[in-house]
Parts: C-alpha cells; structure tokens; sequence
C-alpha cells in the first residue's frame, strides 16, 4: 500500500527507485522481506562467477521471473509490470526500457545467457483491451503481431551489443478474473486463445530472427489452455516446477551459442 504523499515527492521517490541504486535495495527490503535474502543469494552467484568464470543465466522482465529466485546459477532482475509492447518505447509508464538497459550494462555478455521475460500481461490485459478499445477494427492477430515485432526489434538491438539472449515463452492462460477493474477483459475462452495463439507466434517468430526460445507452455499447460495445478504458483504465474524444463534448454543453448550478438 501506498503511502500517502504529496505527486511531487511520490514522483522523486518512484524516480530514485527505478534507478535501481541504494534507494531501490532499501525501499524492496522494507516492501519484501524476501529481497535482502535474494540479493545476497544474486551477489553471491555474481562472485561465483567472476572467480570461475562460470555461467550464469540472467531472467529479466516482469514478475514470471519469480520461479527463477533462489535456483544455482540463475540471477533474477525483476523490473516491474512490463510489457512486451511497450519495451520499446522510451517513456512508458513503467521505464521498462530503461531499466531494461541499465540491467543489461551489468551483465557479462561474453560469459552470460540473458532471459528475457515479458509478454503475458500483453496477452492477459492489453491485447483484449486495446482489440475492444479500437471497436474491434484491429483483429486480435495483428495486434499480437505488432506488440512481438516490438519486443522483437528490442532484442535484436541488444542482440547486436554482444548479448546472448533467450526468449522464454508464454505460461498458460491465467484463471485470474478482472481483478484490476479493466473496462475490456477477456472471458476465459478469450484469454486461453490470446495466450496460446499469442505463443505460436512468438515461438515462430524467435525461430525466423534466430534467437532460442523456451517453451514452458507445453509442460505446464492442463489441456484447456491454463496452468496445471502442480505447476502453478497461484491464479497467474507458474511455481518452481519449471525451473528443471527451463534449465534443460538453457543448457543446451549453452551448449549451441545460437542467440549469441556480434561485438559491441
């Protein structure tokens, strides 16, 4: 919850935040006691690594990097309620692109796999609700297409600095219902299509532009399109059963180097 304060000062405090300096660490520390405890388990790994040069797998983007706290050789970098669309933009709501980029500075792209994690809001919330905005002028496709070649062209562009990078795929759909008041929300029928549909393409269009892309939708998913109940964490997001999936495909990429970039 929020604390009362006047836009000005809640304004300077969200900005200090998101640049993710001792502001940050301290604000997530009071917020999640969880976090000190991820921090040092991240800095521990990141010092690890510098003394064995070993591999470490970096999950960046929204709150389905949370299966991935905690796990060898995995550093979670959570940077809020991103979207696959707006990854590009330069002054979204949520600063995703910049924090995106400040996470990725410090990162070893000759040594490290980045993970990039974004899309399931879009396809939970935002491809319906901008479908029902425009009065479906737009077909749900096509907005799908755009928000991927959106998240696409980002990672192209990290791509070319030097990072290795994977995509991991959608979860199943969500059985959360509008607990966000939208005006537009998909029935279940809608958002177990979006999800699916919205994988397909994403899977198809990693293939085409090279990067390797994780599929987490087939292990996880019951038959009708949502998230089996062994694997799911709560209404939206997958729990750490699909840690052991997600590694076996790093692993090989590792093994591969497909979604390596070119020099910086």
């Amino acid at each position: 919850m929020e604390i009362p304060l006047p836009e000005g000062i809640r304004q300077a405090a969200r900005s200090q935040y998101r640049q993710r300096g001792i502001f940050y660490t301290l604000a997530r520390s009071v917020l999640e006691p969880k976090y000190p405890f991820l921090w040092a388990h991240n800095q521990m790994w990141l010092a690890r690594a510098k003394v064995n040069n070993a591999r470490l797998y970096h999950f960046v983007g929204d709150s389905h990097t949370t299966p991935f706290e905690f796990q060898k050789s995995m550093v979670v970098h959570h940077i809020g309620r991103a979207t696959a669309h707006n990854l590009v933009k330069d002054n979204s709501s949520s600063d995703s692109k910049k924090l995106f980029w400040k996470v990725l500075s410090g990162i070893d792209r000759k040594r490290d796999i980045v993970v990039v994690v974004f899309g399931e809001i879009d396809c939970r919330i935002h491809i319906y609700y901008q479908f029902k905005k425009n009065l479906e002028k737009i077909p749900i496709e096509e907005l799908m297409e755009r928000t991927i070649g959106n998240y696409l062209s980002v990672l192209k562009q990290a791509r070319e600095k030097g990072y290795m990078l994977a995509v991991l795929g959608m979860p199943p759909a969500s059985a959360q219902e509008n607990s966000y008041k939208y005006p537009f929300y998909g029935d279940a029928r809608t958002r177990s299509h979006i999800s699916r549909k919205f994988n397909a393409m994403l899977a198809k269009a990693c293939r085409e532009n090279g990067f390797p892309f994780i599929d987490v939708y087939s292990a996880s998913e019951d038959g009708n399109g949502f998230i089996r109940k062994e694997f799911a964490r709560d209404e939206v997001h997958l729990n750490e059963m699909i840690v052991p999936v997600v590694r076996v495909q790093l692993e090989k990429i590792g093994q591969t180097g497909k979604g390596r970039g070119g020099s910086p």
